[in-house]
C-alpha cells in the first residue's frame, strides 16, 4: 500500500481542468455528454474532453471521466461506443456507479482503470 496522497479535482470546464493543473492537481474528473450524474451540470463535449485529456497528459496527470448513473438495458449499446475515442485517446479511468457498467467497461475495455463512485 502506498503513502503517497493523491489531489484529485473535478473541472466543470476546460478552464478549470487548466486551472486544476496549475494548481498542482494530480488527477482531475470531468463528466461527459451522457452518463454522469450532473446531467445539467456545464460537461464535455467530445472534442473539448479529448483535448482535455491531452493537455493533462501534457503535464503529466491523470484524467477520469465519471460514468456514474445506473443503466437501463439499452443504454449498454451506447456505451462502447461513446468511451471508444477517450480510450484510444488514453483516458486514465472511468468512475462508475453501476456495478454492470464497471463489469462492462473491465470487459470491453480491459485496460482501463476503474473507481467506484460514492
Amino acid at each position: 500500500m502506498s503513502n503517497l496522497i493523491e489531489v484529485l479535482s473535478p473541472a466543470g470546464s476546460f478552464d478549470c481542468l487548466k486551472a486544476a493543473v496549475g494548481a498542482g492537481a494530480d488527477a482531475i474528473y470531468r463528466g461527459g455528454s451522457k452518463f454522469g450524474a450532473r446531467a445539467f451540470a456545464g460537461n464535455f463535449e467530445q472534442e473539448e474532453l479529448l483535448r482535455g485529456i491531452d493537455y493533462a497528459h501534457l503535464h503529466d496527470r491523470r484524467i477520469f471521466l465519471t460514468i456514474n448513473t445506473l443503466f437501463k438495458e439499452a443504454e449498454f449499446e451506447e456505451l462502447y461506443d461513446y468511451l471508444l475515442p477517450y480510450y484510444k485517446e488514453g483516458l486514465d479511468a472511468v468512475i462508475v456507479q453501476d456495478v454492470g457498467v464497471a463489469k462492462y467497461v473491465k470487459e470491453a475495455f480491459p485496460l482501463m482503470d476503474l473507481h467506484a463512485s460514492t
